[in-house]
């Protein structure tokens, strides 16, 4: 979870960076923000309800810790509970409710007098058929790396599914540095742009001056409005676009993700 966190941070670093004082999401006093995941096969911990406030000023994001919020599945309700260790996340304390492929879930929040509504179904699980390789070797410098042994590739498929979007990382907690040639670096995590696709090869992974241990990489399943929203979020001409939302009276982002993960490793090459 920790890269598909830095995910959500990079997006609403983007939804709140307009400067348009018409926009409504630059309002601290008007209406609520949700920022609300759903990963398959993990239970409901990470729904986030905020006031809107510009990425500018993020002091003035107020946590909204006394909303009355609310899961449903098909005729079934979950009331979740405010985190009190952290502030405007809620979730289902109880073990009766995991998120599962082809499920659908509303979240129902009501605060201030104001009720708002969202739906969500759970995309199919991707499955990792190919890895290219399970070991990546470590060089005491850039030198001494051989290229032969920086490329890997990884191919997935859902069953069931014969149009999909995805999101790739390769999340690196163990290097104290790493290079991604052609890709975006972000701290210990590379994110990759949505495709249809069903590959995904880095190449040119450098790794020197590192600690031995597992390199994970992760592909999500994301539904279309998971696609819609983050694609609103492009600024073209120095203008940032209209903002996707599933969420009715509010803004901001309810979805669920389907993942699967495959670890390769990093180790010493005998130079």
């Amino acid at each position: 979870m920790k890269a598909i966190k830095l995910l959500f941070i990079i997006i609403f670093a983007i939804s709140f960076s307009c400067t348009d004082k018409n926009n409504p999401l630059i309002s601290s006093n008007d209406g609520i923000v949700i920022q609300g995941y759903l990963v398959a096969d993990k239970p409901v911990n990470d729904i986030k309800i905020t006031k809107p406030a510009p990425y500018t000023d993020q002091d003035a994001q107020t946590p909204i810790s006394d909303a009355d919020v609310i899961i449903s599945r098909n005729r079934e309700q979950y009331k979740l509970i405010a985190n009190s260790e952290k502030k405007g996340y809620y979730y289902y304390p109880n073990d009766d409710l995991m998120v599962t492929a082809g499920d659908t879930f509303k979240l129902h929040v009501s605060y201030n007098n104001t009720i708002s509504t969202a739906e969500t179904i759970v995309p199919g699980k991707p499955k990792i058929t190919f890895a290219s390789r399970d070991t990546l070797w470590l060089y005491s410098s850039y030198y001494d790396n051989h290229s032969d042994s920086c490329q890997v590739t990884f191919k997935w498929e859902t069953p069931g599914y014969s149009k999909a979007h995805y999101i790739t990382f390769l999340d690196n907690t163990y290097s104290s540095h790493y290079s991604f040639s052609n890709t975006w670096e972000l701290e210990n995590s590379s994110f990759d742009d949505f495709w249809t696709m069903q590959s995904k090869t880095y190449n040119n992974l450098l790794f020197f001056n590192s600690k031995e241990g597992p390199l994970d990489f992760s592909v999500y399943n994301v539904n279309e409005e998971y696609l819609s929203f983050i694609t609103s979020t492009q600024i073209i001409d120095n203008k940032l676009q209209e903002i996707k939302s599933n969420v009715h009276n509010g803004y901001g982002i309810f979805t669920a993700l389907n993942s699967d993960s495959y670890t390769i490793y990093l180790k010493k090459a005998n130079e």
